[in-house]
């Protein structure tokens, strides 16, 4: 049987659900939020940040139909957004995920890694990273390049040709770092992979793409 308890006098008075009944506030913070609806948009998606939880300050992304009527009012607070807005989903955005074979047509790019290899797990190399994995986290696949040594100083370059969208790992001696290339063949959003929330945000990304079966050229 669930149990209620009220809090606050008045119009401000609160109810809620204690114990077994409880549920778990829906939501993320604001940062990885916001990093999949760049991800949505990236993916031809319409997608906005919405508030799903003021006292925590929790959030999430609201997708809509991609060809819906812009609204308005499209800055309305989280609270006139449906109850279950973690359901609602883009039928348009989905059929065009599930048609995806590529992230994209090849751009040319040009990767650098610079770092000390000094034989105790530390070592130099460029990965492109191809999906998830249960025992190393990540599916690597090692980009070969020119490779300079003066001692155990390593420089590395790579020179070739990858879509956009594709996850780039560099490993710089102690060092490890994630990126995307963009439709300029930059690598952008450089981030410590060393980060839980880094790590929980490109599985994340990963995951979605195996979900529909995007892969990399």
């Amino acid at each position: 049987m669930v149990e209620y308890r009220s809090r606050g006098k008045g119009k401000d008075r609160q109810v809620y659900p204690i114990g077994s009944g409880r549920r778990k506030p829906f939501g993320v913070p604001r940062e990885l939020a916001y990093d999949d609806v760049k991800q949505i948009r990236s993916e031809g998606g319409r997608a906005r940040l919405i508030e799903t939880n003021r006292r925590l300050q929790l959030y999430a992304p609201y997708e809509s139909e991609l060809n819906a009527p812009q609204s308005n009012n499209s800055d309305i607070e989280s609270n006139n957004m449906p109850a279950n807005v973690e359901n609602v989903k883009s039928n348009t955005v989905k059929a065009k995920l599930s048609k995806a074979k590529t992230l994209g047509k090849p751009v040319d790019v040009v990767l650098g890694a610079s770092g000390r290899a000094n034989g105790y797990g530390n070592s130099v190399y460029i990965a492109k990273i191809n999906g998830t994995d249960p025992k190393y986290r990540f599916q690597r696949e090692f980009l070969n390049g020119q490779t300079f040594r003066a001692g155990k100083d390593v420089d590395k370059v790579y020179r070739g040709k990858l879509s956009p969208g594709t996850i780039i790992e560099v490993h710089e001696g102690e060092n490890k770092f994630l990126g995307i290339v963009d439709a300029r063949g930059k690598v952008t959003n450089w981030q410590n992979e060393d980060s839980i929330e880094v790590q929980k945000k490109y599985d994340r990304i990963l995951r979605q793409r195996e979900k529909y079966g995007i892969t990399s050229q």
